[in-house]
């Protein structure tokens, strides 16, 4: 067995995955038809430069425009649940035995659907996925750094009614520099108080404060989190809590968190050695 062929074998969890990061290229394009979205080429092959972040791209708010156009086709529930089922199928075939999607339901309110109406179609697709292909898991409902307070503790109060659905948890994402988590501190008290679990982006575009706020709100996940390196004293709180960070060296060089994949913290850790057959 190769050795793509031996990982690809590997029961795998998913924890950090984005449904608006995740769409097939075709399913884009399809959606795009359908709904009148404008796309920048109808050639399925060029598409994908527009889908997929490359090495190239030179901060997390250049990295977060490659959402743009699936977010985009996204506007109704069939389109939402067809992208959750179809991610589904794929995780299958990778042989994702337990993933956890998340997204921001505010993003897909532009044509007129409600939160509920978005929550609850992520969740039949979710539903319709986990039976036929036998992912186990949930969904986080992410809020969006830079929207108003008030909109995000709307959002919480509303992902609180589907706790025993399929909503397993809260996240804030977003362009992390100028945002700091502390600003939607109600949010994350209303959807803790709602048996929701916490989990935030933090230490990706800003330093170690953004990371010390975020586990002050009672976030025991957090995404990335790989600028927490820069201060000792959050390093250490993240060792004495045991909170989890979700590591995406990928994403990190591509967002310049780090200069390089070669300088990420977790790529200089020893990697322990294929096992022999």
């Amino acid at each position: 067995m190769d050795d793509a062929a031996y990982f690809h074998a590997i029961p795998k969890a998913e924890l950090h995955l984005h449904l608006d990061g995740a769409l097939r290229p075709r399913t884009v394009l399809e959606l795009a038809k359908e709904g009148g979205v404008p796309l920048p080429t109808n050639d399925l092959e060029k598409l994908k430069d527009f889908l997929e972040a490359t090495d190239r791209t030179a901060s997390l708010v250049e990295y977060i425009e490659y959402f743009q156009l699936p977010i985009a086709v996204l506007q109704t529930g069939p389109a939402l649940e067809r992208a959750t089922y179809e991610l589904c199928e794929d995780l299958s075939k990778d042989n994702v035995r337990y993933a956890e999607i998340r997204y921001g339901p505010w993003l897909h309110t532009q044509q007129g659907l409600s939160l509920t109406d978005v929550i609850r179609a992520v969740l039949t697709g979710w539903a319709a996925g986990r039976k036929a292909f036998g992912v186990e898991g949930g969904v986080i409902v992410t809020a969006l750094r830079d929207m108003p307070p008030a909109q995000n503790l709307s959002l919480a109060q509303v992902a609180g009614r589907f706790v025993s659905e399929g909503v397993i948890g809260f996240d804030l994402a977003g362009d992390e520099a100028g945002h700091p988590p502390i600003l939607h501190e109600d949010a994350f008290r209303m959807a803790r108080a709602l048996g929701l679990n916490l989990t935030i982006h933090a230490g990706e575009a800003a330093g170690p404060e953004s990371v010390r706020q975020a586990i002050s709100m009672g976030a025991r996940r957090l995404g990335h989190g790989v600028r927490a390196q820069e201060d000792a004293d959050v390093m250490a709180t993240i060792r004495e809590l045991g909170i989890q960070l979700d590591m995406a060296p990928t994403s990190n060089a591509q967002t310049k968190a780090v200069r390089r994949l070669e300088e990420h913290r977790s790529a200089r850790t020893r990697r322990p050695s294929r096992p022999s057959p």
